[in-house]
């Protein structure tokens, strides 16, 4: 009985060190799974902190652009005010289509600002949501 005691405590000893093994294994194979994970979102990360900064990047270069443009504009509107009050006071001394061709040529102007200044808004909200 004793004998019998001591081989069912050898028996029970060995499973358990296969268990532990087993274990071990397992624990490795997570080991590696947990390993791999970390690198890819570390490669993941990386990836969206350099796409973070271009955009940033980008989005100076476009608010920069909007400042020249915006200034452009401003002279622009300047230009066609002074010329419209001069224009107001030579009206009657143009020809019909002198004058007619001077109001064209400044409607085109204002339409152009305008469709300058949506597109460079539109560039931003590009830019800044995708």
């Amino acid at each position: 009985t004793t004998l019998e005691r001591l081989r069912q405590t050898q028996h029970d000893y060995q499973q358990v060190l296969k268990d532990m093994e087993m274990m071990t294994v397992r624990y490795e194979m997570q080991q590696q799974k947990t390993n791999a994970r970390t690198v890819e979102w570390n490669n993941e990360r990386e990836q969206l902190l350099e796409r973070i900064a271009k955009q940033e990047s980008d989005m100076e270069a476009v608010q920069t652009r909007l400042h020249a443009a915006r200034v452009r504009n401003q002279d622009r509107h300047a230009e066609l005010r002074s010329k419209d009050s001069s224009a107001s006071l030579t009206k009657q001394a143009l020809p019909e289509q002198e004058r007619l061709e001077y109001e064209k040529r400044i409607a085109g102007l204002q339409h152009d600002n305008k469709a300058l200044h949506d597109s460079l808004e539109r560039m931003i909200l590009k830019c800044m949501y995708g």
